[in-house]
């Protein structure tokens, strides 16, 4: 079985509620995403974190799963672009050394 990190949405809190869309002029902590890893936890894990539209969300660059956890919640910025551009799909993709990639999709509106 292939070792992994995968992404599950949540909303300002609210872990269990998948957000599939935000606003672009929610600003910092428009949302959060959930990265876990599906290895043991005797050693953190560092992921790496990678939006393909930086100019409509932004995550942070890495982060670490403690040793002993098997997930982190990190937040999504939304950007305000001050265009009409419509809504754009937006891919984050949650990777690690050893470790199959994970990525979702969220909606700025």
């Amino acid at each position: 079985m292939p070792v992994g990190v995968e992404i599950a949405r949540g909303h300002r809190g609210a872990e269990a509620l998948a957000v599939r869309r935000v606003a672009e002029d929610a600003g910092l902590g428009a949302a959060t995403v959930t990265v876990t890893r599906n290895s043991a936890t005797t050693e953190p894990l560092v992921v790496t974190l990678i939006s393909n539209d930086a100019s409509e969300i932004v995550v942070v660059g890495t982060v670490t799963i403690p040793a002993g956890q098997t997930s982190v919640t990190v937040p999504l910025n939304a950007i305000d672009d001050f265009a009409a551009d419509g809504t754009k799909t937006v891919r984050i993709t949650a990777s690690a050394t050893g470790h199959a990639s994970g990525a979702d999709t969220i909606d700025v509106l």
